[in-house]
């Protein structure tokens, strides 16, 4: 079962009390260079992203086609997510002619970190946890255990 903390456990978490309420269980993340630091970031908005982080910059209509395999989002859609992601600060924007030219605000790495941190924190208590589950619990296979290890020995350089 995972735990799932309180609002003021989730609050504190990134020590900023300028939130509104908050439902409990979401997926908070750091997003670099902001004041806020407590941020949900959806499945949809984690897929825009990663196409951002691809392409550096990209207009509504090239990440539509990025993501029609996957989605089959229409334009508007896209433009619709686009919009509440800039403004929560995930995204910057251009005016470039008619278009506008998005790109993400956050490194990737660094997201991708803070959402281990969050997740691991939320799930197992702390990374720690998480990485014991891993050994212990997750039903690892002997290959990936070694495998894991030597990740964790820095070994796979």
């Amino acid at each position: 079962m995972v735990r799932v903390p309180s609002r003021a456990a989730a609050w504190s978490q990134c020590g900023c009390v300028d939130h509104g309420p908050r439902i409990p269980g979401e997926l908070h993340l750091t997003l670099i260079g902001y004041s806020c630091s407590l941020r949900f970031v959806t499945d949809a908005e984690w897929d825009i992203l990663e196409v951002l982080w691809r392409l550096e910059r990209a207009t509504s209509s090239q990440v539509a086609e990025a993501l029609v395999e996957r989605r089959g989002w229409a334009p508007s859609t896209v433009r619709t997510f686009l919009a509440r992601m800039k403004d929560k600060g995930m995204l910057e924007a251009d005016r470039v002619g008619k278009n506008w030219v998005y790109r993400a605000t956050s490194d990737p790495t660094e997201t991708r970190r803070s959402a281990w941190q969050s997740f691991a924190q939320t799930a197992f208590g702390s990374v720690g946890g998480a990485l014991r589950f891993l050994a212990k619990d997750a039903k690892l296979t002997r290959v990936q255990k070694t495998r894991l290890l030597e990740m964790l020995e820095g070994k796979d350089d």
